[in-house]
């Protein structure tokens, strides 16, 4: 007999659904933590676009940068820029140039750098190509001339009985004090023209001290620049703030003594010819990248195309459909890193390098 009790079975229970209630719970919850998740992390900077509204203004990270390039002790830079000029919307003629090297203000009073230079000068028909180099030590400058155009090397400097196989990667020493004990009558006033020269170096720096003469047009998206993670801004000059400071500059003492005249004209008309200089140039504007961890300037670039009909409106003769464009850009690096720049082993001095009367008459049509 089968003693084994009788269960009857259950009827299968199916999952209540949910309401649609608690749906709407379960969606606010989660919407509440991704708000909050996105806000922390933009806020904290854990994630940190371009657009995040809890980043620093465009205004404060210049302030900031420009604060930091104040204790800048070394950079290394790299510059390259073309001068385009159009007649009629056809090229006509180019100026392209690069520079490259470290500069070193640690004194200030003996700033030292090591830079290369390299040009490239284009007309209709013709192309000359320029470079050299230029080191500046606590006490002399030396020049390394490397290339120079063909009618120079054999047209110019066999008149003046030069050879050019003996400059080509010279280092040329010059030595200022020397110059002026050799050629005394060349620098009559150097101490006064000297003094007169920091003054209105003190008071440009016055002026434009914590002045802003810039607008902040537009934030664009992060870039890096070499390896740096930057904030990246377009900007264009005030106007109005650089009206004010060459106004003031003009009337100030300072450049009055460095004339040598007192300045006759009227502060209204040069307002009025600065407004229409600015009007016919158009906006100045240019690009800065700024790094996010030391607010060191990575990177400046800047471009405008000018008519030269507009500027020069009044010049009788002038060609019509004139212009030219500018592009530069500037790229920093190794801010504050150490650099060794000291005089080249081997030199010749600049008296011996180029002759002594060929030495006079350049610095006579130099300065007289």
């Amino acid at each position: 007999m089968d003693n084994s009790k009788f269960i009857p079975s259950q009827p299968e229970v199916e999952p209540k659904p949910k309401s649609k209630t608690e749906l709407i719970k379960f969606f606010i919850i989660a919407s509440v933590l991704l708000v909050f998740g996105i806000g922390g992390a933009l806020a904290t900077k854990v994630w940190n676009p371009w657009w995040n509204p809890f980043r620093p203004s465009p205004n404060k990270v210049i302030e900031k940068m420009t604060k930091a390039m104040e204790g800048v002790k070394t950079v290394h830079s790299k510059m390259e820029f073309e001068i385009t000029a159009f007649e009629n919307g056809e090229k006509t003629a180019g100026f392209k140039g690069s520079m490259e090297g470290d500069s070193d203000v640690q004194d200030l009073e003996k700033p030292k750098a090591d830079v290369k230079f390299d040009f490239d000068i284009r007309t209709e028909g013709s192309e000359y190509f320029i470079g050299f180099e230029l080191r500046q030590t606590a006490k002399d400058l030396y020049f390394k001339p490397k290339t120079l155009p063909v009618f120079l090397t054999q047209i110019v400097l066999p008149m003046a009985g030069i050879d050019w196989q003996e400059l080509q990667n010279q280092w040329i020493r010059v030595n200022a004090s020397e110059l002026e004990k050799m050629y005394p009558d060349l620098f009559p006033q150097k101490e006064e023209s000297q003094e007169h020269q920091q003054d209105i170096q003190n008071k440009l720096k016055e002026m434009i001290e914590n002045k802003k003469f810039y607008l902040v047009k537009k934030t664009l998206p992060d870039e890096q620049i070499n390896g740096k993670d930057s904030y990246h801004y377009l900007v264009a000059l005030d106007r109005e703030a650089i009206k004010q400071i060459i106004s003031d500059m003009v009337f100030s003492e300072e450049f009055k003594n460095e004339m040598g005249q007192a300045v006759e004209i009227e502060k209204e008309e040069i307002l009025k010819n600065l407004d229409q200089f600015f009007e016919k140039m158009g906006e100045l504007e240019a690009e800065l990248w700024i790094d996010k961890k030391d607010y060191y300037l990575c990177r400046f670039r800047g471009e405008k195309k000018i008519n030269l009909n507009d500027l020069a409106s009044e010049q009788p003769g002038l060609q019509e459909n004139l212009a030219i464009s500018l592009r530069m850009n500037i790229d920093y690096s190794n801010y504050n890193e150490p650099v060794k720049i000291e005089p080249p082993v081997s030199y010749k001095n600049i008296e011996d390098a180029f002759g002594r009367d060929f030495l006079e008459g350049f610095l006579r049509g130099y300065f007289q």
